[in-house]
């Protein structure tokens, strides 16, 4: 039970970034000294930070790469990625396309006699969508963050309506302990609720990902139903995904 509510108040600090312990207190119901002795529990294993009246995520602003600088890595096989995924679309699927430089290529290559409809808070993906009349967008409001492209804010209240046929996720880094994580706590809980209201899970991610543990944790690697790559990850690492009874599937290059 105490692990639990750790765990739900540490998801709540990273979602908001910046919480009062009062606010925590009214939140959970719980007193002033338990939400001390819980905030000390997750400062000690974690990127969140104690300031004076209650916690914070620290993220070093200056140390995260630009969505720019992130974009000029591994260019080509990011769009072979993205193209390899997008043969797994079909007509009338509603899909969601999260922010990334993988992600953002996406709909390059879907045929455009498909029916489908798009949800995403990527400035990329809106942007390419307006564009193509056969795609019914649904575009999640918020403010712009410059460093991924992305909208967000209160958005994830609007996402939580929507059913989702497959999710198109990316990642900052994928391992077998932390599974998908991500650096930019603003899109955490777009990604969280995304892939938990999704019936399928593609994750986008180039080999340079492998075994890289990020900020925060937004899948576990039992739930991606497939990982879309350009290589086979470790021997250990493909075989626990195969006993998840999921896929790795690896991109043509070409």
């Amino acid at each position: 039970m105490k692990e639990q509510r750790i765990k739900e108040m540490q998801d709540y600090i990273i979602e908001r970034e910046s919480v009062s312990s009062k606010e925590l207190c009214e939140h959970f119901g719980i007193s002033l000294n338990t939400v001390r002795r819980y905030i000390n529990d997750i400062t000690d294993n974690s990127n969140i930070e104690k300031i004076y009246g209650g916690v914070r995520v620290q993220v070093p602003v200056s140390t995260l790469p630009t969505f720019s600088e992130r974009n000029q890595t591994q260019g080509h096989m990011k769009r072979m990625i993205a193209k390899k995924a997008a043969s797994f679309i079909e007509d009338h699927d509603i899909i969601y396309i999260d922010s990334g430089t993988t992600t953002m290529h996406l709909l390059d290559f879907i045929p455009q006699h498909l029916q489908i409809t798009v949800i995403t808070n990527s400035y990329h993906i809106i942007r390419a969508a307006v564009e193509r009349p056969e795609i019914t967008l649904i575009c999640l409001p918020g403010m712009l963050d410059r460093r991924t492209l992305s909208f967000s804010g209160e958005n994830f209240k609007f996402l939580e309506t929507l059913n989702i046929h497959k999710a198109f996720m990316a990642c900052t880094g994928l391992s077998i302990n932390d599974g998908a994580t991500n650096s930019f706590s603003s899109e955490y809980t777009n990604k969280k609720i995304a892939v938990r209201k999704a019936d399928q899970i593609f994750l986008l991610a180039d080999s340079s990902k492998f075994g890289v543990s990020t900020l925060m944790t937004y899948c576990p690697l039992s739930d991606i139903d497939y990982v879309v790559t350009d290589r086979l990850p470790d021997p250990p690492f493909v075989q626990l995904i195969k006993e998840y009874g999921n896929s790795v599937i690896l991109c043509d290059d070409e």
